[in-house]
């Protein structure tokens, strides 16, 4: 798990400063969105592969109002649901109001199995590489 961790983060090193992107992670979907903000360990996650959290500013696992993350606009979006629900993704890209954010106008909408990122245990590890290549897939991805 060490090797593979530190592994992730050396191919996080060469994500460039302007090219760090802003992530929102779902892990309920509308009409209670949750999210987790600062203080979680999903947020550490997204810190280790050099994306910013779109809900830094949150305490906790935090309810969000989606006024706020229209206005966070990420440039990508995660959700953690898709194993109950029918297409998390199109839930997502189909909210009204949503249709100007950066990850939803540019197809960045993925979802990633929630045993991987929401359960802190040994699997953990593999959710943080499956958010590095959802996030930042041509350094990810080989």
């Amino acid at each position: 798990m060490k090797t593979k961790l530190k592994d992730i983060q050396e191919k996080a090193k060469s994500v460039k400063e302007e090219d760090r992107k802003t992530v929102l992670v779902e892990v309920s979907p509308s009409p209670e969105i949750y999210t987790p903000g600062k203080n979680t360990f999903m947020n550490e996650m997204l810190h280790i592969i050099s994306a910013d959290n779109a809900a830094a500013d949150l305490d906790g696992w935090a309810k969000i109002d989606e006024e706020s993350m229209i206005a966070a606009n990420p440039d990508v979006i995660i959700t953690t649901y898709g194993y109950y629900t029918k297409d998390s993704v199109s839930e997502v890209t189909g909210r009204k109001g949503w249709q100007d954010v950066n990850a939803v106008k540019n197809g960045q909408v993925f979802d990633v199995h929630s045993d991987l990122v929401t359960r802190s245990g040994p699997r953990l590890i593999e959710g943080v590489e499956e958010l590095a290549k959802s996030v930042y897939p041509n350094q990810f991805d080989n």
